[in-house]
């Protein structure tokens, strides 16, 4: 068997194994609905709620660089497909609590890359929790709040390029935590952190347009804002054009840098290996 064979076939076998990962996660996601129900719940009532705080703010608001309807779109749409709900962490969780109870032992023991196994049963995760929360969230929104639909056929696009890239983005913050609990063997502080700051620097609850001009720049200049901002300005259409695959562009940037940044942080972290419990 010549090299390009030998690669080719290794190609076909990881994308077989992955796949069979993947599958495997959505099947244990199916598993849990009563967290199903609760997540698109919580999304709801966190939905109503920020409608109606943004429409008084809006309304009590003297001027406002977002027009109304753009506003509101862009809020209830940051909850339809936000990467801060609880549900999101629990592959950061996973990877401490292997870290605490030696399971990660025998995940370093399969063969395949620990990092991409985690990488492919987070995707699963993400496949259903749009699925059955964020795109049932959407359309009631489009129905009960009357958001706009995407700003162009080239918005849609955008916004679901955007959407994967900010996942890679948020996976691989979340490895970097869960990789941390290799030093603190907690992680639930960094994880509420984490989740505070989507929240505020990625703009999930209020558009970086609106922050003063020294916080918008900070936060522009962070990757946070590939999370939540990027996605949501795509699809309102305040980005356009090829400002769209520019924003597409630094969120890539952003989670290949942060990617290349955890495989170092677990190499690192595998030497000291320190099990606890029994």
């Amino acid at each position: 068997m010549t090299a390009s064979a030998s690669v080719l076939a290794q190609a076909r076998e990881g994308a077989v194994r992955h796949t069979g990962v993947i599958q495997a996660a959505v099947k244990g996601e199916l598993a849990y609905r009563f967290e199903f129900i609760t997540g698109i719940v919580g999304t709801l009532l966190t939905t109503v709620m920020l409608y109606y705080l943004w429409t008084a703010i809006y309304r009590s608001s003297l001027s406002m660089e977002m027009a109304y309807t753009d506003l509101i779109t862009y809020v209830v749409l940051g909850q339809a497909f936000s990467f801060a709900r609880p549900g999101q962490r629990r592959m950061m969780m996973r990877i401490a609590s292997g870290i605490r109870n030696g399971n990660v032992a025998l995940d370093l023991l399969r063969p395949t890359d620990f990092q991409l196994l985690r990488l492919s049963e987070t995707f699963g995760s993400f496949l259903m929790e749009t699925a059955f929360v964020s795109l049932p969230a959407y359309a009631l929104a489009l129905l009960v709040f009357g958001i706009n639909p995407p700003a162009s056929a080239e918005a849609a696009l955008g916004f679901a390029v955007s959407l994967l890239a900010a996942f890679l983005l948020a996976f691989s913050l979340d490895f970097v935590i869960g990789v941390l609990a290799f030093w603190t063997f907690s992680v639930w502080g960094l994880g509420y952190a984490k989740i505070a700051l989507i929240d505020i620097l990625a703009g999930t609850l209020i558009p970086l347009s609106l922050f003063p001009d020294w916080l918008q720049r900070v936060a522009l200049a962070l990757p946070f804002q590939g999370i939540a901002y990027t996605p949501l300005s795509i699809y309102v259409g305040t980005l356009t054009g090829p400002a769209i695959w520019s924003a597409i562009g630094v969120q890539l940037a952003w989670a290949i840098g942060l990617a290349l940044l955890t495989r170092l942080l677990w190499l690192k972290a595998r030497r000291r290996l320190i099990v606890q419990g029994g």
